[in-house]
């Protein structure tokens, strides 16, 4: 099966959950569809469920298994980079229906705006990397690693397992 039915209608979303493994090939992280049923593939990484009701009630159902097979910090940007393939529509549509075209030309508050999500989104970086064994700053990096395999799956960039977030990237629809 193909990872993601690119532009496709809404209709009959709402009754059916749809099912995915998630593997590596080539480089790239894949959800194939599966069957709820079926065994996983020996080589999947995870499985992803997701219902779309977004015309129907208002909201889309995304569940996520990652096995441990793979290590913590795979685990956390698999889980980011499956959600942003299979959900590469929606997100596309939150960032058009709240921030498209916001902070595009340079500002006061734009521009301190950024500042602060730099200074903070570095701060972050340096007490992880100042912090190798403490709990608090290992969740932090990753929720970070988990919102960079987002970005990357919404991309479809190849697999990076380092944080290269940017102040205005998808990471600042979190700010809405």
């Amino acid at each position: 099966g193909v990872t993601y039915e690119k532009d496709a209608p809404y209709e009959d979303k709402c009754t059916q959950w749809m099912h995915y493994d998630i593997i590596i090939d080539k480089n790239l992280i894949k959800a194939v569809s599966s069957s709820k049923l079926m065994l996983p593939k020996p080589e999947s990484l995870g499985s992803v469920s997701f219902k779309d009701c977004i015309n129907q009630n208002g909201w889309a159902e995304l569940q996520m298994e990652t096995y441990s097979s793979s290590n913590n910090t795979m685990q956390a940007y698999v889980a980011g980079y499956a959600e942003g393939v299979i959900t590469k529509n929606l997100i596309s549509y939150q960032y058009q229906n709240t921030m498209e075209g916001f902070c595009n030309s340079s500002s006061d508050y734009c521009d301190k705006l950024h500042q602060f999500l730099s200074e903070n989104l570095n701060f972050m970086l340096r007490k992880i990397k100042d912090n190798p064994h403490n709990d608090y700053w290992q969740q932090v990096y990753y929720v970070l690693l988990q919102a960079q395999g987002l970005q990357d799956g919404y991309y479809r960039n190849s697999i990076d397992l380092t944080i290269r977030l940017k102040p205005f990237s998808l990471m600042f629809l979190n700010l809405s």
